[in-house]
């Protein structure tokens, strides 16, 4: 049974092909988190915007995490911003030199939530998967159903596995309790890049947590173009790229055919002819994307 100093260490992990590398011990613990509200007012645009889903049985904890991890940065400012907001962190991260923002998603138990939660898993960058230190069932409907739901909706998100509650000892731990060595073989078996514990309580791991997600969401190498979801800069190279592949002569084109009136309806004729250009900048932009 390990201790509880014991769990103030990160277990990392070489499963799936991912080595966990801190630049030093918890180098982004504390890291300046910016309020969001002074970050809207100052129209400031982040370097980089990721997803954090956490996932698991009901009653572990998993709110509670947020609330600390929030709570725990929060200024009297924050504070009076609506609960809803309180779940977008900006963080300015020393080791990179980025503004970096984090979406924290909660998720409930529940016949209902568990034909809606399956949409919470888009375009989630990290999928947390939580479990009760203490609790051997939530343990084992890690394997028996978080995981294998996680692969289904989120397949390519990267996984962590996160034990709740290590303070507490009820009077079976010594029966229930979820030994280190248990949590590491499982975090291999689900393709988790680390596992961690920790407790909300007595603020263990509390924002190690995230040191350890910074590190591997802008480790090199980590490429978010592989979720599918390009930034709005990503977006706007590729809208770039598709005009660079129209002609001069496509150009020419389509102001000659769209130079009307606006204030006068369009002609039938000209209708068609919008008809016809849009069908041709379609076939060139699905040229470009295949």
């Amino acid at each position: 049974m390990p201790s509880v100093s014991s769990l103030h260490k990160v277990v990392s992990l070489t499963s799936a092909g991912s080595d966990l590398h801190l630049h030093h011990a918890y180098s982004r613990q504390l890291s300046r988190v910016v309020s969001y509200a002074q970050m809207k007012e100052a129209n400031a645009i982040p370097d980089d915007s990721f997803k954090l889903l956490i996932v698991g049985d009901t009653g572990i904890g998993k709110t509670q995490l947020w609330h600390a991890y929030v709570d725990h940065h929060k200024t009297n400012h924050d504070k009076e911003e609506d609960e809803e907001e309180s779940h977008i962190i900006m963080i300015d991260d020393k080791v990179s030199g980025k503004y970096i923002q984090l979406a924290l998603w909660d998720t409930v138990g529940g016949e209902v939530a568990d034909r809606l939660r399956p949409l919470s898993y888009s375009n989630a960058d990290i999928v947390i998967l939580a479990y009760n230190v203490n609790d051997r069932i939530s343990f084992e409907n890690i394997r028996k159903k978080w995981a294998r739901e996680a692969k289904h909706f989120a397949s390519k998100s990267q996984k962590l596995l996160l034990g709740t509650q290590a303070d507490y000892n009820n009077n079976n731990s010594a029966n229930t309790r979820i030994t280190e060595e248990e949590a590491n073989e499982m975090a291999e078996r689900i393709g988790a890049f680390s596992h961690l514990q920790c407790s909300v309580n007595d603020k263990i791991n509390i924002t190690k947590i995230m040191d350890v997600i910074l590190d591997q969401l802008l480790q090199d190498g980590y490429n978010r173009d592989t979720l599918g979801v390009p930034l709005p800069t990503d977006m706007s190279k590729l809208l770039e790229q598709k005009l660079e592949k129209l002609t001069a002569q496509d150009h020419n084109e389509i102001d000659s055919k769209l130079h009307t009136n606006q204030t006068k309806s369009v002609p039938k004729k000209k209708r068609q002819g919008h008809s016809n250009i849009k069908k041709k900048i379609k076939q060139k932009d699905s040229c470009i994307i295949a």
